[in-house]
């Protein structure tokens, strides 16, 4: 009788621990997969210019999004890469010329974050930059940053914080350029 109970007592324990553990790695991957922040993109490599939807996953990851998204308009401005050059020690970038800067409309924009967001650029990419767009949703700063790496259309999405001076990549894109995103 005393060995029935034994038998049936760690026969459920181990199956409470075998639930715990699969509770944990679910509520583990479905917490990973988060979507960050949402984006539209071209393919660079098309002649259609067709705007795809994407989510942008905690898990660094891209899903192509199957959820309609009411998109507003991101304030964008595209960086001429004329304004950087590169020196050989290290190979880093460093800026040549402050330049003002002016959004999709063509407004002036004076927000001090995007140069603390283009230094920050400076300090943390360290190839010739090809494509840099910046973008604004919000108080959330976002950078499009597309190096020159020869045929390769490889470009990064980062995540700007300008309470810290952090750039957090978010993703890589391959043969796609972000026209627009949306938290």
């Amino acid at each position: 009788m005393r060995r029935k109970r034994v038998v049936i007592i760690s026969i459920s324990l181990i199956f409470i621990v075998i639930i715990g553990i699969g509770i944990m790695l679910f509520v583990k991957d479905n917490s990973y997969k988060n979507t960050v922040v949402r984006i539209q993109t071209i393919n660079v490599n098309s002649e259609s210019k067709e705007i795809s939807s994407y989510d942008v996953l905690s898990n660094g990851k891209i899903q192509k999004s199957h959820i309609p998204h009411n998109f507003g308009t991101a304030e964008k401005i595209k960086i001429d890469r004329d304004i950087f050059d590169t020196y050989t020690r290290k190979n880093h970038l460093r800026l040549l010329k402050k330049i003002p800067l002016y959004d999709q409309k063509r407004h002036k924009v004076d927000d001090a974050n995007y140069w603390k967001m283009i230094n920050s650029i400076i300090k943390n990419v360290h190839f010739d930059i090809y494509k840099l767009a910046l973008f604004r949703v919000g108080k959330h700063y976002y950078a499009y940053v597309q190096v020159n790496q020869w045929i390769l259309d490889a470009g990064t999405l980062y995540e700007f914080n300008p309470k810290i001076d952090n750039l957090k990549k978010l993703c890589d894109l391959d043969g796609k350029e972000i026209v627009n995103i949306s938290k």
